[in-house]
């Protein structure tokens, strides 16, 4: 079975895709935002809580605000046989000003300690 048609080119039907980290995804764009909808994923855990199957349907957001200085992300994750409706979570990431940098490491945005992860770094 097709998915429905998205960028101009279909999904391959499940049968025809070896589940992966990746799986396949397909774009658009929808009122200003960016969709990605990807199927085929491997077996394994879900950030944010959940599971997945290769049958899972992960749909992103991806959406500028008016004054360009956040970016909002979606995830809806989609399985009848895992969720008894769609798991959906967002990030919401800011800009920094010109100059500033970012560590390499995870950081829990709800944990005071880690929510100034993104420093500026000193001005001279």
């Amino acid at each position: 079975q097709q998915a429905a048609q998205r960028d101009g080119r279909a999904h391959p039907a499940l049968s025809r895709i070896t589940p992966n980290a990746v799986g396949h995804s397909t774009g658009r764009y929808e009122g200003g935002a960016l969709v990605v909808e990807t199927i085929g994923l491997a077996q394994g855990n879900v950030t944010a809580g959940g599971w997945r199957t290769p049958e899972t349907r992960l749909t992103e957001r991806y959406r500028v605000s008016p004054d360009g200085q956040r970016l909002t992300i979606s995830y809806t994750w989609e399985d009848p046989k895992v969720y008894v409706k769609a798991h959906t979570y967002q990030i919401v990431a800011e800009r920094t000003p010109p100059g500033s940098w970012a560590f390499e490491s995870w950081c829990d945005s709800s944990d005071p300690s880690q929510r100034l992860s993104i420093v500026p770094p000193a001005q001279k």
